[in-house]
Parts: C-alpha cells; sequence; structure tokens
C-alpha cells in the first residue's frame, strides 16, 4: 500500500465522535468532529511526490544509500565546431575603384594607409588568415562554467495581490578555459573563429581593412557538453546554441612565479536543452543481479529480430517473383 492510500484510508475510517467520547470531555466533542469534517477537504498543493517506497523518511542513513553514485565534476568534455573563416578579404573592400567616386575613395584611403603603415610596426601585426576550416580537440578544454536559462518574472495584480507569471528568459555566458601550449593550437583556433566573426587586418592596413564581418551562421555555432558518470558512460549533453566568443579575457604575465597561460573566453548562447541520455539504475541493478537471465533475455530478442528480418526478406521475394 502507498502512502496516499493509507491517509485515505486513516482518513475515511476517521470517527471523531467515538475518539471524543472516549478521550475528550463534552466540550471538545464539537471541535473534534469540525476537524474530521474538514480533513477530506484540506486543499492540497497539487500532486504531492512520493517519499520513496519501503523506508521510513527522515532516515538520512537510508537515503544516502537509496541514492546512485554522484556525478563528479571532472567527469566531462566539450565538443567544439569546426570554424571555417570569413571568405571575405581584403581585396574586395574598394568595390568601386572603377568610378570617380571609388577613385576618389580610394586616392584618401591609400593616403591614411601610408600614414598609419608610417605610424605602425614594422611587421605590420601577425594575423592568423588560414582559409582552411579549424577544429580543436575536446582535450584542450579544461574548466566549463555552465548556465542555464534565467526566467523573469511579470507580475498582475488580482484579487488584492501580486500574481507572478512567467515573462521571458535569457541565457547568461558560456566561460571555457583553454589549455594553452607551446604549438599555439587553442590560440589559432580562437583566431580563426574570431576570422570567422571579422575578416582579418594587419596594423598597417588598419585604416582601409577594417570592419569585414562576418555573416552569423558561420560564426554562430553550437557547443556541446557532455556530462559522465564514473564508468564514463554519458548522463547529460548539454546542448548550447547560437555561440560565438565575446572576447578573450586577460592574460597575466609576471616574473615571480611560474604559473601557466589559461584562455578564458566566455561565449554569448542563445539558447540551452538539456538531454537526458542515461540508462536508469534500477535497469543496472537487474542486469548486475541476473547476467544469466539478460543473456536469455538478447538472446531471445535476437532470435525474434532475425526471424522477423528473414520473413520480411522471404515475403519481398515472393511478391517479385
Amino acid at each position: 500500500m502507498s502512502l496516499s492510500d493509507a491517509i485515505s484510508s486513516a482518513t475515511a475510517s476517521f470517527n471523531p465522535s467515538a475518539l471524543a467520547s472516549t478521550f475528550a470531555p463534552a466540550a471538545a466533542t464539537g471541535a473534534l468532529s469540525f476537524l474530521g469534517s474538514k480533513l477530506a477537504s484540506v486543499a492540497g498543493p497539487g500532486a504531492l511526490g512520493t517519499l520513496g517506497a519501503g523506508m521510513a523518511p527522515g532516515n538520512a542513513l537510508a537515503g544516502i544509500q537509496a541514492r546512485s553514485d554522484p556525478l563528479l565534476s571532472f567527469c566531462w568534455y566539450a565538443q567544439l565546431p569546426t570554424i571555417t573563416p570569413n571568405p571575405t578579404s581584403s581585396s574586395s573592400v574598394n568595390q568601386n575603384s572603377g568610378s570617380i567616386l571609388g577613385g576618389i575613395q580610394a586616392a584618401a584611403s591609400s593616403i591614411a594607409g601610408n600614414l598609419v603603415s608610417s605610424l605602425a610596426s614594422t611587421m605590420g601585426g601577425s594575423v592568423f588568415a588560414s582559409g582552411s576550416a579549424v577544429s580543436l580537440p575536446w582535450y584542450y578544454v579544461e574548466e566549463a562554467t555552465l548556465p542555464f536559462r534565467n526566467f523573469s518574472a511579470k507580475s498582475i495584480f488580482r484579487e488584492g495581490r501580486d500574481r507572478h507569471y512567467v515573462d521571458k528568459y535569457s541565457i547568461d555566458n558560456l566561460t571555457l578555459h583553454f589549455y594553452m601550449d607551446s604549438s599555439n593550437t587553442a590560440l589559432q583556433y580562437l583566431q580563426a573563429w574570431q576570422n570567422a566573426m571579422i575578416s582579418p587586418f594587419a596594423a598597417n592596413s588598419a585604416a582601409t581593412s577594417g570592419g569585414g564581418f562576418g555573416r552569423p551562421s558561420q560564426y554562430k555555432q553550437p557547443i556541446y557538453i557532455y556530462i559522465l558518470d564514473v564508468t564514463k558512460s554519458q548522463m547529460a549533453i548539454i546542448e548550447y546554441t547560437e555561440c560565438w566568443p565575446t572576447n578573450l579575457s586577460s592574460l597575466q604575465l609576471d616574473s615571480g612565479s611560474s604559473t601557466r597561460l589559461v584562455a578564458q573566453v566566455p561565449f554569448s548562447v542563445g539558447d540551452v536543452f538539456i538531454n537526458i541520455v542515461g540508462v536508469a539504475q534500477s535497469l543496472v541493478n537487474g542486469v548486475l543481479a541476473n547476467p544469466s537471465q539478460f543473456k536469455n533475455l538478447l538472446s531471445a530478442a535476437g532470435s525474434k529480430v532475425m526471424g522477423n528480418a528473414a520473413s520480411s526478406v522471404s515475403s519481398s521475394i515472393g511478391s517479385m517473383i
């Protein structure tokens, strides 16, 4: 019998008049009768959840033993998108060079470019502008701060008080920490993503080549975070859509320590989705408790599937003849 059935049975069999005549004086008979009449009409806060079968509520040790293994903070990995840089190049900036207005603009740009070149560094800026797609392995993402939906409330005054309803939701930035090594793997990946947002240009051509922003379909990409259990099985997949890096956080350089550099990058997020993919713990416990029975079930299921497949193939061949 469940807890709700037990409560219903106890409420139905409760006789306030008999209780009052046995344990209470005559003055309390009316109060107990009123209480008994109101027990069945008390409005609850909706459908109540079960307290757990087979254990007394409040038994902390039994509750701990009934729970599955915890999810740990280091059991996860990130899957980053493959980035294709912005195809827009500096050669497409002056598209009206054939007209009179285009010639004037080209001349002005040339004068400004020469002035900037004389003030800029001799290197002109080291720009990573690879035209090929760039990927980053999962093991370069060391830490992650996962945001979820923030719901704001809309209040409506009704029946003497404010009633609160959900209005809209937003998602904070997703922050990832990248391992920076001597091959510049993570830094080149982040720069390629930035090149998809804005066309790369050097310091000595900033006056003529800046402002070539890319299309949102190129730089707004999904990021997946996989949550694992202690056996490395996937428990949940957190999907962030429409992501793009807002900036590369400041790098702290010093002379008194040997701390390694870590690139902290916040990503703007469009939305977040949680996909639960874990196997029920009850199924795992059943398999571990009866491995031979589970093997027999698999064999029977496989035989049935193969039999159905053979029947389908035979019927198909028969219809063709």
